[in-house]
C-alpha cells in the first residue's frame, strides 16, 4: 500500500522510497538481475528442432486422415477410368460395394499409408529448404508469389520419385477386384503386386507413368503452397510466425 514515505513494490519485491529521486529505491533484499529483453524472447521461442519435429508429426497425422478420407473417391475415380463399375459415381460406388463390401472402396490403401511420413518428409523438407534458400536472397523481405510457387514446383518434381512407385500400386491394386479386404490382405496384395511388376519389368516398371506424375505433382504443389502463401500473406499474416491465427491458416489451407 502506497505510504508518505513511499510504497511497496510486489513485483520487484522491494521499498520505492517516495523522497528518493525518480528511479532509486531502498531495496528490502537484494534486487534479482533482469534478463535482457532478447534473452527472454528467445527463451519464449520453441526450438528449430522442435518446431520441425512438431510440424512433421503434425504433417503426418494430416497426412494419414487426407488419405483415409479420400481414398474411396480415389478408387472411384481410377475405377471410372478404366471403365469399370458403370458410368457415373454414384453407380460405381454401389457396384464396388455390391461385390466387394465397404471395404473395396479401401482397396490400394496400404501403399499410400506406408509412404504418408516419407512424402511428407520429402515434400515439406525440400519446400523448406526451398523457401530457406530464397528468403535468404531478401532477408528482409516476406517471399512473393512466385518465389513460393517455385518452392513448391522443387517440392513437387522431387517428390516424383517417392510418389510414383506408390501411385503405380495403388491404381493397380484399386482395379483389381479379386482380393480380399482387411490390412493383411492389403499388405499380402502390395507385396504380390510389387513382385509381379519387378519380374515384368524390372526395377524401372515401378518408376512407369514417371512423367505424368511429375507434371501432376509439379502443378498440384505450385497451387498448394503458392495459394496459401498469397492467401497467408492477403490476410496479412508471417506465414512462418506463431502468432498466425487458426481461421486465417484454415482458410488458406
Amino acid at each position: 500500500a502506497a505510504s508518505p514515505e513511499g510504497h511497496w513494490c510486489p513485483r520487484h519485491n522491494h521499498f520505492i522510497d517516495a523522497s528518493s529521486s525518480p528511479g532509486r529505491d531502498v531495496a528490502a533484499g537484494p534486487r534479482q538481475p533482469q534478463a535482457p529483453a532478447s534473452a527472454e524472447r528467445a527463451a519464449d521461442r520453441p526450438s528449430a528442432q522442435l518446431t520441425g519435429s512438431r510440424d512433421f508429426v503434425a504433417g503426418c497425422a494430416a497426412g494419414v486422415c487426407s488419405t483415409v478420407v479420400g481414398h474411396p473417391f480415389d478408387t472411384i475415380k481410377v475405377r471410372l477410368q478404366q471403365g469399370i463399375g458403370g458410368s457415373g459415381p454414384l453407380s460405381c460406388a454401389m457396384y464396388t460395394v455390391r461385390r466387394e463390401g465397404a471395404g473395396g472402396l479401401f482397396k490400394g490403401l496400404a501403399s499410400p499409408m506406408l509412404t504418408v511420413p516419407l512424402v511428407n518428409a520429402v515434400v515439406f523438407g525440400v519446400y523448406g529448404h526451398a523457401r530457406s534458400v530464397l528468403q535468404a536472397r531478401h532477408p528482409d523481405q516476406p517471399l512473393s508469389g512466385s518465389e513460393a510457387c517455385a518452392a513448391g514446383a522443387w517440392a513437387g518434381l522431387v517428390n516424383t520419385v517417392v510418389i510414383t512407385p506408390v501411385e503405380l500400386l495403388k491404381c493397380r491394386l484399386q482395379v483389381a477386384g479379386d482380393h480380399p479386404s482387411g490390412v493383411g490382405a492389403e499388405l499380402r496384395a502390395l507385396r504380390e503386386e510389387m513382385g509381379k511388376v519387378l519380374r515384368e519389368d524390372g526395377a524401372r516398371g515401378l518408376w512407369r507413368g514417371n512423367i505424368a506424375c511429375g507434371a501432376r505433382e509439379v502443378a498440384s504443389y505450385i497451387g498448394m503452397f503458392g495459394t496459401y502463401e498469397v492467401l497467408k500473406s492477403c490476410f496479412g499474416e508471417d506465414t512462418s510466425g506463431p502468432n498466425a491465427s487458426a481461421l486465417s491458416t484454415v482458410v488458406s489451407g
